[in-house]
């Protein structure tokens, strides 16, 4: 088999769906079937989803658009306010059916992809909440271990930008290049870099907080803070201006021009996801969790289809996303 073009790899990345048809002798094609896809580094992964898939609408979740102009104008960023920030569900949905595509996408899809990443987070907190409350310990840690990788998704600028993998929604492989390859690169430097940063350049300890809702704006502001730290539209550039490819010269030139403040970003994941944590354990009157969890039960309960359901957007139950009342 040919191996994947960065192109290709982009436009699968960006998608949830695929409608494949295969050739007969003759060369003429079968009926399509549709399958679900995810991207992983230079490859892809894909299945049908009747099959075997726990969490085949994944891929939305890792991410949030929050930089992209709705119809009129204003940024999911800017729908959600500020001091506090409000995560409506229902307004983060009308939003994603109305806001043009970037200038620059290929997509075909008639709708932008409902990126959903602090929603997500406010789920998973949520149960990791119960679990504590209910003394589950394996389902906490679980939780607790799910949880560890969309904080990481939200502490990445692209993960928060209409520029994921180029300008203005382009494909031009900046992606993978940046959080991937030159990551790998680079491990030394980037134990060092965090083993030495000075936590206190983040500001102040962040707050404890008490429910979903305020766990997801934890995440946007997470967000907020990289986007500013280190722009989407920077790392674009700075990847265009090297040539892009996946190149050793490429790689340094990223590390060179980001890497302090990718560094900065990892530290501000990382504290985040910390609170997070904290947060949900010193809920409830539950004992203190004793004792190691065996492997064997955290992925009996991982595998779980129905262990803290990964859905699209629109498939939530809105009722389970309420608006704080105060």
């Amino acid at each position: 088999m040919n191996a994947w073009t960065e192109d290709e790899l982009a436009r699968v990345g960006r998608a949830d769906e695929l409608r494949i048809a295969s050739r007969r002798a003759d060369g003429t094609l079968r009926r399509y079937i549709t399958i679900w896809v995810v991207r992983e580094g230079d490859d892809r992964h894909s299945w049908n989803p009747g099959g075997k898939a726990a969490r085949p609408q994944e891929n939305w979740n890792h991410y949030a658009d929050i930089d992209l102009p709705g119809a009129n104008g204003k940024t999911l960023d800017q729908l959600c306010g500020k001091k506090p920030a409000r995560l409506d569900i229902a307004a983060w949905m009308d939003f994603y059916r109305n806001a043009p595509k970037p200038s620059a996408s290929t997509s075909k899809a008639k709708t932008v992809n409902m990126g959903s990443l602090p929603f997500r987070v406010w789920q998973v907190f949520e149960e990791m909440v119960a679990a504590r409350k209910a003394g589950k310990k394996t389902a906490f840690l679980c939780a607790a271990g799910i949880l560890s990788h969309y904080i990481g998704d939200a502490c990445q600028p692209l993960h928060g930008s209409m520029h994921a993998d180029g300008l203005d929604g382009a494909s031009t492989g900046v992606h993978s290049a940046y959080e991937e390859k030159m990551i790998d690169a680079f491990p030394k430097e980037v134990r060092t870099g965090l083993d030495d940063f000075a936590i206190g350049k983040l500001g102040p300890a962040l707050k404890k907080v008490t429910t979903g809702h305020e766990a997801g704006v934890a995440c946007l502001e997470l967000m907020r803070r990289s986007a500013r730290r280190l722009p989407p539209t920077r790392i674009c550039e700075v990847y265009e201006g090297l040539g892009g490819g996946k190149s050793k010269a490429t790689l340094q030139g990223l590390w060179k021009a980001l890497g302090d403040d990718t560094i900065g970003c990892l530290a501000d994941g990382a504290r985040t996801l910390a609170m997070l944590w904290a947060s949900a354990y010193r809920q409830g009157n539950a004992a203190a969790f004793k004792n190691a969890v065996s492997e064997p039960s955290l992925k009996k309960t991982y595998q779980g289809k129905q262990f803290v359901a990964s859905l699209h957007l629109a498939n939530l139950d809105p009722d389970d996303y309420p608006l704080p009342t105060a």
